[in-house]
């Protein structure tokens, strides 16, 4: 270390102000260096001279009036001038106080940093939207399919569709549509009624949230990202100065890491010499396995250079795709941050010497954190986060500083890196205050993560219904379903269909789907303002709305069983993230429109409702929302509330105005730009994984858009509409399935076995 930086340490050498390893530092420093040993003997003589003065007490004022009487005798007398040993006494005094308000503060103030943390910007008990459910009496009278039914010629159906039709009302087609846009598009140019499907909200939803969550990247939290990066590895560096010897290789840790999350981003920050010549190599390592996505090694699972676990570097190259710089650095960068875990113990609860380095690590970073504006930047980002992508997984920063708070008290110095007592109570602590829920390839270990992966609650659920938890030893089940989510939502045909294909087979499933079911339906009361949560209960609060209405009064369609099968691709597809391609939704369109909408009233005015929440969020965070996608999601809102009314006119058997149909065209037609729906999402979460640490691979996905037509009542008249479906996939696979790579895949593999029950 340079003299300069030592020099802090002396006024309290000479004060005998230092613990005894500062101390023994210091003496070591000044026994090797001329320059320090004769700044501490020019201390010393100061010191000495300072004991031996003696002020005078005044005489004739009390105390209690002293600054008064003081100040009036001053005005009184002129100031002469002053003797030489005045001067030198008044500059000896000068040295000691500038040395002591200038030194002195960089090492004890800011060496004791304050626990006490109120947050500036966090997650509200309750959204403050309120919900109004749409109460509709449903009123169709009963109708029968005609023979010669309206439009049956341009739906060109084969003799046995003809037969479904008559049957069920509705029939889907093996025809196929590369998005919702270019079904209804076709209808318009060929005069065909459309039949606006609640398949056709769920894709735009998450085309503009998709988009929405791009945006709010680049603009709102890559800045975020980068300063708290800054800010965080400046004082990291600091702190680094002042940390003994023998936890210089936990400083290293943590400074590696944040170095890393600065070069991902590209920020310019110049860094000391002495630290980057310690940490480069394993720097540079990490840096290489991140571009190249472990495509180097036999498995894309390696050990981390840093950290020395294994970590699938195989993610970064997943995520590697704006063509945008900055927000492909940011979507990296935060990965970094999402993928490395500071351990404090094992998944049995145990805290190994390593566990406490890493812990040691972990600390210097929430020193670094409440000693900067680091605690206010890193909880906007989180609040972002959470809105966007469901809650935290592990423990973070905030559990952390809690945790640290009622182990440590109020106040946290440096010296709890060398309390090895106090550490493994901190650990232990952590361990029961949040336990990770998503295995990642570290298994369920529990430690601090700076921004945890997100869960929208599906990848846990499935992990808890695979083995061990359910299945035994001789009869493990290793192949989860997202059919298994719908089962826990309490949708029926889910249910027969878990039957028949024997889950319930599995020891533990009945009681694993049981227990999961009591607690979202707790949570899914209106009370607990279920559109204002993440993830999972949300999603289920939305989509369970498409349970009803199936009984009088509602289309023929609706009540038969191969209908709910239909329903029950809409839910799996609504429980993925769907958003693939920039489509941007205008809401408005010229082309002239006839047709209906689903009987759903309430669903379109759930949806409606969650974005109103959206709205909520963008606001806190000071998103505008009178421009680009924020607008276009404030316009969709607007135009669902509408869609919520037109489809209650609708199962009420009420005409629909012109403006309804302009409304109707608006929404499906008010598109810019072309794209498709073909996606594909990996689901998978470490269930599984064979003896040579390949994994096993969850996909599920859409295909193509499916063709339906429906027999329903328009104005008075039943006729055939036609609107668009989802096709669902799901399926293992012991290789990485990219998005580029599904577009072109023909034929799909995975179709959903219920699908069969309707389509062709």
């Amino acid at each position: 270390m340079k003299c300069e930086n030592l020099e802090i340490l002396l006024s309290g050498y000479v004060d005998n102000q230092l613990s005894q390893e500062q101390k023994v530092y210091v003496e070591e420093a000044i026994n090797s260096n001329d320059t320090l040993r004769q700044k501490v003997e020019e201390l010393h003589n100061v010191k000495q001279q300072l004991s031996t003065l003696v002020a005078p007490l005044p005489t004739d004022c009390s105390w209690d009036n002293f600054n008064t009487d003081l100040w009036e005798k001053l005005d009184e007398k002129k100031p002469t001038g002053m003797s030489l040993v005045q001067k030198f006494l008044f500059v000896a005094a000068l040295f000691v106080i500038v040395t002591v308000s200038l030194f002195l503060p960089n090492f004890y103030t800011t060496n004791t940093f304050s626990l006490e943390y109120t947050p500036l910007i966090g997650l509200p008990e309750k959204s403050e939207v309120e919900h109004e459910v749409v109460k509709v009496n449903a009123s169709i009278p009963k109708y029968e399919v005609p023979i010669n039914i309206r439009y049956l010629k341009e739906a060109n159906l084969s003799q046995r569709e003809i037969q479904f039709l008559s049957q069920k009302g509705f029939v889907v087609t093996k025809n196929r549509f590369g998005s919702f846009n270019e079904i209804y598009e076709n209808n318009q140019r060929n005069s065909i009624p459309s039949y606006v499907t609640v398949d056709t909200a769920i894709s735009g939803f998450s085309h503009i949230l998709g988009r929405l969550r791009i945006d709010v990247e680049e603009k709102a939290l890559y800045g975020r990202l980068a300063s708290f990066t800054e800010v965080i590895g400046h004082k990291l560096i600091n702190l680094h100065k002042k940390i003994a010897p023998q936890h210089e290789k936990a400083s290293l840790r943590a400074l590696a890491f944040i170095r890393v999350a600065s070069i991902l981003l590209d920020l310019k920050q110049q860094w000391p010499e002495e630290i980057t010549s310690k940490i480069n190599k394993q720097v540079q390592e990490e840096l290489t396995l991140i571009y190249t996505g472990g495509n180097d090694y036999p498995v894309e699972i390696v050990n981390s250079p840093i950290f020395g676990y294994a970590m699938d570097y195989s993610r970064f190259k997943l995520l590697r795709k704006p063509k945008n710089k900055r927000l492909e650095r940011y979507i990296i960068a935060h990965e970094w941050y999402a993928r490395c875990l500071f351990r404090t113990a094992d998944h049995y609860s145990k805290v190994a010497e390593q566990y406490l380095s890493e812990t040691r690590s972990a600390m210097l970073l929430l020193i670094a954190t409440i000693a900067t504006d680091g605690m206010s930047i890193w909880e906007e980002i989180h609040y972002i986060l959470t809105a966007l992508y469901g809650q935290a997984d592990d423990p973070h920063l905030l559990d952390y500083l809690k945790t640290a708070r009622d182990v440590y008290g109020p106040t946290i110095t440096l010296d709890v890196l060398s309390q090895k007592d106090k550490l493994l109570e901190f650990c232990k602590a952590i361990s029961r205050t949040r336990l990770p829920k998503i295995r990642s390839e570290l298994g369920l270990q529990s430690g601090l993560r700076i921004f945890s992966r997100r869960s929208i609650g599906c990848d846990f659920i499935l992990q808890q219904l695979t083995y061990p938890y359910v299945g035994e030893l001789h009869l493990p089940r290793v192949d989860p379903s997202l059919l298994d989510i719908a089962v826990i939502m309490g949708w029926h045909k889910a249910k027969y269909i878990a039957e028949d294909k024997g889950y319930y087979e599995y020891k533990g499933y009945k009681s694993t789907v049981r227990k999961y079911q009591d607690r979202l339906e707790k949570e899914l009361q209106p009370v607990n303002y279920p559109w204002g949560k993440g993830g999972l209960i949300s999603l289920a609060w939305m989509l369970n709305s498409l349970k009803i209405p199936e009984g009088k009064g509602a289309p023929i369609f609706s009540h038969s069983d191969e209908w709910q099968a239909r329903k029950l691709t809409s839910v799996a597809c609504g429980l993925l993230d769907l958003s693939f391609g920039q489509p941007v939704f205008t809401g408005k369109s010229t082309a002239d429109f006839h047709g209906t909408i689903e009987p759903y009233p309430e669903f379109f005015n759930r949806m409606a409702t969650k974005i109103e929440h959206f709205e909520e969020v963008l606001h806190h965070i000071g998103y505008p929302l009178q421009t680009g996608v924020a607008k276009e999601l404030v316009h969709y809102k607007k135009m669902l509330k509408e869609l919520a009314v037109i489809s209650s006119k609708m199962l009420e058997n009420k005409e629909l105005s012109d403006k309804d149909y302009k409304k109707l065209c608006n929404f499906v037609l008010g598109w810019q730009g072309k794209y498709g729906s073909a996606t594909i999402q990996d689901i998978s979460t470490m269930y599984y994984r064979n003896s040579s640490n390949f994994d096993n691979h969850l996909y599920a996905g859409v295909g193509a858009v499916y063709e339906m037509w429906v027999a329903i009542p328009v104005n008075g008249k039943v006729q055939l509409a036609r609107g668009g479906i989802f096709g669902y996939h799901e399926f293992q696979s012991m290789k990485k399935v990219s998005q580029e790579k599904w577009q072109q895949l023909s034929p799909r593999p995975g179709l959903a076995s219920w699908i069969s029950e309707y389509a062709y």
